[in-house]
């Protein structure tokens, strides 16, 4: 009996020794053939060299196959990247950011049993996505975003029933996306943003019950939004901005109940938007900007008590804005402009304390700015431009002391400037002009010291400009042309290397414009025409090196032309006309080779031929130059030189001149904002340059088709030039 009792043991023992040594030799078997597969895969990249995953290799660094380490193998599990289980198998690889570039064709996915993490992501990956990928039967976790993988997403990725992430964002994958993803029942998060994906939304998306996150913006689909996808009740985030949706919201959306953040922007959604959409309790993201939705506002979004951004600019939205929108008390930026908006803005508006942007620009909004806007202690942007406000700036803006960004312009508002915008201390950007204010300028710039952008033009200000008005010493962009003002140039200016671009153009400033002006190495345009300055132009303008366009037109000045102009090489435009100037034109402007636009007339002024040949944008009628036409192209070249001593003085076209130049500063009442560009800001139909290009073009024509024959065989008309 005790011998039975000691044989029994016995077998036991050995058969469990017999089970683990099996069990360790398919381990061993399964981890070298792993670790072969890895380096198979490795061996195939295009950058494969020692820097590259130094890790893996099946043999200590330093040693050989023959070496006295040869039967000591580096373990699996010690590779970079790489993460085994308790047994030696691979279960997860992780190779993001390593710059890998290669394809997926190697990669022996069946060899791979456990594997339940695999991120290859912000890598060179190119070449598709194999079949074979399916073979991951255990696999949870799939990113391959951030590369340049190509093709359609195989059917068979709906094999993989385990998968719970999956993310092929940024790639140049294309194609329907496959209806098989809709297996991925243990799905939770999903995007395949940035690709190139065509086709509609797959219903079997709606079989996805546990998804959470769901990203498809970014790519060509159309269509409408399928009807399943407002089933998945824990979906929390949805983003389809960025395609060719259309058709109308579902109002099925407000099933979402879990979700936090939509966005259905940059699509072409139309309808109005849905009453149900108030259902979206713990939403604090909504964008629906840039579609063709139609309609007023539902009050239900009043409801959004988390809301915390809410973008619907760039659609047809009309009627008015409800006050209903006082109770989204955690809501920190309003877009809502342009659309159909009318009606006046609601006090309710004032009760947002944690609003720091707002935007109603591009509406039909009338009324005056309410007061409670003063309350609004965090607000950084204010933008009420381009409707039919009227009264008068509130002096309650003053109290907005983060405020960045002020722009009211082109509206009806009345009155002065309330001396309390001066304790805007944080103002970059004021934008007041286009409006019928009125008043001198109050001395508001001693706080502004961080004051960039300043536009005043088309109102009726009077009086003098502040002598600090670039107190700042970061003032970029000056407008102030179409007012009343008089006087000198402030001193503040002379000084002011910042500037970029300046309008001072139509008005009765007076003084020497060759004391009042500086040096500006970044100036690119300035307009100082229809004044009074008087004296010679400065040799300084050639020392500013970025100048495209110098126009100082109807003034007193007198003199001749310094050669130096010639050293402001990006010249594209000189207006000179309507002055006093005497003498040769220098040969120096002949050889700015940018030069497209130059007006002279109303001057005593000559040259040769010979010496204008560098510029090949004029034309006049005479031998050796291009005859002048509307459809004159750029360039002309010369073809014969003839030195022709000529006087432009065109007296009778004066008032032609005159009007033109009236014309086109009432057509460039945007151009002064010019490098200011708004993220939200909605492209003209005409731009002020093209406008005022045809205005130009109609004078130059003017001169090229009625100037007396005579005087075209003995006159180089210089105002008859190439279009820009």
């Amino acid at each position: 009996m005790g011998l039975l009792s000691l044989s029994r043991v016995f077998s036991l023992v050995s058969l469990a020794l017999f089970v683990k040594i099996h069990f360790s030799l398919n381990v061993a078997s399964d981890s070298t053939g792993e670790a072969h597969a890895l380096l198979k895969w490795k061996g195939s990249l295009q950058n494969h060299n020692t820097s590259l995953l130094p890790s893996w290799t099946l043999y200590p660094v330093n040693s050989t196959n023959n070496s006295a380490h040869h039967k000591t193998k580096t373990s699996l599990c010690l590779w970079s990247g790489i993460s085994c289980n308790h047994a030696g198998s691979v279960i997860g690889v992780n190779l993001t950011i390593l710059s890998l570039r290669g394809t997926l064709d190697e990669f022996s996915f069946s060899l791979f049993p456990q594997l339940s993490y695999l991120n290859l992501s912000t890598n060179e990956l190119f070449g598709t996505i194999p079949p074979q990928i399916s073979n991951l039967s255990k696999l949870k976790h799939l990113d391959l975003s951030h590369n340049e993988l190509f093709g359609n997403i195989p059917p068979e990725i709906g094999h993989l029933i385990n998968l719970e992430v999956l993310d092929l964002y940024r790639n140049e994958l294309n194609g329907l996306i496959p209806e098989e993803i809709g297996q991925l029942h243990s799905h939770v998060h999903l995007d395949l943003s940035e690709n190139q994906f065509n086709g509609y939304i797959p219903h079997s998306i709606g079989n996805m019950s546990n998804l959470e996150f769901l990203y498809l913006s970014r790519n060509n689909l159309s269509g409408s939004i399928p009807l399943s996808i407002c089933s998945l009740s824990n979906l929390s985030l949805l983003y389809l901005h960025t395609n060719n949706l259309s058709s109308t919201i579902l109002k099925e959306i407000g099933k979402l109940i879990s979700l936090t953040y939509l966005d259905l922007s940059w699509n072409q959604f139309t309808g109005s938007i849905p009453p149900s959409i108030g259902s979206l309790s713990k939403l604090s993201n909504l964008f629906l900007q840039v579609n063709n939705l139609s309609g007023s506002i539902p009050p239900s979004i009043g409801s959004l008590s988390n809301l915390s951004i809410l973008y619907m600019f760039r659609n047809n939205l009309s009627g008015s804005i409800l006050k209903e929108i006082g109770n989204l008390s955690n809501l920190s930026i309003l877009y809502l402009g342009p659309n159909n908006l009318s009606g006046s803005i609601p006090k309710e508006i004032g009760k947002l304390m944690s609003l720091t942007n707002i935007d109603l620009g591009d509406n039909w909004l009338t009324g005056s700015i309410p007061p409670s806007i003063g309350s609004l202690s965090n607000l950084s942007i204010l933008y009420m431009f381009h409707n039919n406000l009227s009264g008068s700036i509130l002096k309650e803006i003053g109290k907005l002391m983060s405020l960045t960004d002020l722009e009211l312009y082109d509206n009806w508002l009345t009155g002065s400037i309330p001396p309390s915008i001066g304790s805007l201390s944080n103002l970059q950007y004021l934008y007041l002009d286009d409006n019928n204010l009125s008043g001198t300028f109050p001395p508001i710039f001693e706080n502004f010291t961080k004051l960039t952008d300043l536009t005043l033009f088309e109102n009726n200000f009077i009086g003098y400009l502040p002598h600090d008005i670039c107190r700042s010493g970061s003032l970029q962009y000056l407008s102030v042309s179409d007012n009343h003002f008089s006087g000198p140039i402030p001193t503040s200016l002379k000084n002011c290397t910042s500037l970029f671009r300046v309008r001072l153009d139509g008005h009765q400033f007076t003084g020497n414009i060759f004391e009042d002006f500086g040096i500006y190495p970044k100036l690119n345009f300035i307009d100082i025409s229809h004044n009074k300055f008087y004296g010679k132009i400065s040799s300084n303008w050639g020392k500013c090196p970025q100048l495209r366009d110098l126009r100082m037109n109807g003034n007193d000045i007198s003199g001749t032309i310094p050669p130096e102009i010639g050293n402001a090489t990006n010249l594209e435009g000189i207006d000179f006309s309507f002055n006093h100037l005497v003498g040769e034109i220098p040969k120096e402007i002949g050889q700015l080779t940018s030069l497209i636009k130059l007006i002279l007339n109303g001057n005593k002024l000559y040259a040769s031929i010979e010496e204008l040949q560098g510029n090949e944008g004029l034309c006049g009628n005479v031998s050796g130059l291009q005859h002048c036409n509307v459809l004159v192209s750029r360039r002309h070249g010369f073809t014969k030189a003839r030195k022709i001593m000529f006087v432009i003085v065109f007296p009778l076209f004066g008032t032609l001149v005159l009007w033109l130049t009236s014309e086109q500063a009432r057509t460039n009442k945007t151009t002064s904002r010019q490098g200011h560009t708004r993220e939200l800001s909605v492209p003209q139909a005409v731009s002020p340059d093209q406008q005022s290009t045809e205005l130009h073009l109609a004078l130059n024509t003017f001169f090229c088709l009625f100037l007396p024959s005579s005087l075209e065989t003995t006159t180089f008309r210089l105002n008859c030039i190439s279009s820009i």
